[in-house]
């Protein structure tokens, strides 16, 4: 948890109890994550079947969704990118991946 607090120093340039419960309380909720949702996972190898498709996801629809989460994933790092840099004072960062954004009119 000290690391919690060095990451609310950088992000709000000094101690806020508000921002470290927070990123604390994110923390607790997806520590687990990949090991609560193993079933989902072995999905994608078509786990269920006992027939593991170790080159992927064999279904193209299968594949289509789940680009549809990396599309999604990949637009909230730009934004978490963007916020960290602006409150970073990186300027120029900054405009550059917003300027991606904009360019690909990512919402």
């Amino acid at each position: 948890m000290h690391q919690v607090r060095r990451r609310v120093r950088v992000l709000k340039g000094s101690q806020d109890e508000r921002t470290r419960t927070n990123l604390e309380n994110i923390y607790k909720a997806f520590s687990g994550y990949v090991h609560a949702n193993y079933a989902h996972i072995m999905e994608m190898y078509n786990g269920g079947a006992r027939d593991f498709s170790l080159a992927g996801v064999a279904s193209a629809q299968q594949r289509q969704i789940r680009m549809e989460y990396v599309a999604h994933s990949a637009i909230s790092v730009l934004h978490a990118a963007a916020f960290v840099a602006h409150n970073l004072g990186l300027k120029e960062l900054h405009h550059d991946i917003a300027g991606t954004i904009r360019q690909h009119d990512l919402p």
